[in-house]
């Protein structure tokens, strides 16, 4: 009688939150994940301290490891600034005793769940049915205490993934609002990038900049914008807001030629999905000049799978097993 395979560790770490999980493969060729624990990152010194602890209390062992990173992977390497932690894969692998781990960009590991998704997963909000063609050249991007960018090519399952730092790329204000908002960021900031704009402390920089022009009261943090329905000056951040997303996420297909596709993950841009599905956020994602009826085929999906990047972590843990050792699918 044939074993069955050792389950494979993955875990997402973001700036405030550890998530951890075991990944199989279904009878059905599908990803499941089980196991699944979630707590704030601050309560550990370290992820090898963490990732000990869950293995200890899951009685599992496990062959593999992938760790998705809110973060830019180097050499295997990574430095998480919020937590003060530097992940090294080779080093995990020795002091947790696994065959290999393999770390990647969180928006990369979502990019990588896109396959897996079940149309249950996320809602179309504009767009067609997209450019057809053997490749899937598709593009996410993720709002949430940064501003994410990933693309991926899809064959037959995953085949290639981009990590960037595209929400670092420069703020292009299309309305005067945008540019008085955009000159006062620049005073603070000097250069502004989509991520001033389009992440949790971006709504409050858009909010902050409103304030001081109109001499409102003092800002707010995200979640209080998000929740003032009765406050214009709320409202009318939160509007700014995501038009900015829309033309950012339209500026995203053009520079991947995502022509199958762009994916909008976090918490925020589906906080704002009422926002997000107005024709003003439609028009701005397809104004793109003579690119524009391309842009408005590209379809555009909001997921609402709640683990995008443990997801993705498990595809590629599942892909890689079935291939030589360290062939890893990103």
């Amino acid at each position: 009688m044939t074993e069955a395979p050792l389950p494979h560790l993955v875990a997402d770490i973001g700036g405030t939150n550890l998530r951890l999980a075991l990944a199989t493969r279904r009878a059905d060729g599908g990803v499941a994940l089980s196991q699944m624990q979630s707590s704030a990152a601050q309560a550990y010194s370290s992820f090898e301290e963490a990732a000990r602890l869950y293995l200890q209390d899951v009685g599992q062992p496990v062959a593999t490891a992938v760790i998705s990173v809110a973060g830019r992977v180097l050499g295997q390497q990574v430095r998480m600034t919020n937590l003060g932690w530097t992940l090294d894969a080779a080093q995990l692998a020795q002091s947790l005793r696994l065959e290999r781990v393999h770390l990647i960009n969180d928006l990369g590991a979502a990019a990588a769940a896109v396959p897996a998704l079940t149309p249950d997963d996320s809602t179309l909000l504009w767009g067609g049915a997209g450019k057809p063609g053997a490749e899937q050249r598709i593009v996410v991007v993720g709002a949430g205490t940064g501003l994410g960018v990933a693309g991926a090519s899809l064959g037959e399952g995953l085949t290639r993934i981009s990590d960037t730092e595209g929400g670092h790329i420069a703020f292009a204000p299309e309305t005067e609002l945008e540019e008085r908002i955009h000159q006062r960021l620049r005073q603070r900031y000097g250069r502004v990038s989509w991520e001033r704009l389009i992440s949790g402390p971006g709504l409050m920089n858009i909010y902050a900049a409103l304030h001081e022009e109109g001499q409102m009261v003092a800002p707010l943090s995200p979640e209080q914008i998000l929740a003032a329905h009765d406050d214009e000056l709320a409202v009318g951040a939160v509007s700014v807001f995501c038009q900015a997303l829309a033309a950012a996420l339209g500026d995203a297909v053009l520079m991947h030629g995502a022509w199958q596709g762009a994916y909008l993950v976090g918490s925020l841009p589906q906080a704002v999905l009422p926002w997000l599905t107005s024709e003003a956020c439609r028009a701005r994602f397809c104004a793109k000049g003579p690119f524009a009826e391309a842009v408005a085929a590209v379809p555009v999906r909001l997921v609402r799978h709640q683990q995008p990047g443990l997801l993705g972590a498990a595809c590629i843990a599942l892909s890689s097993a079935s291939r030589t050792p360290g062939a890893l699918a990103a």
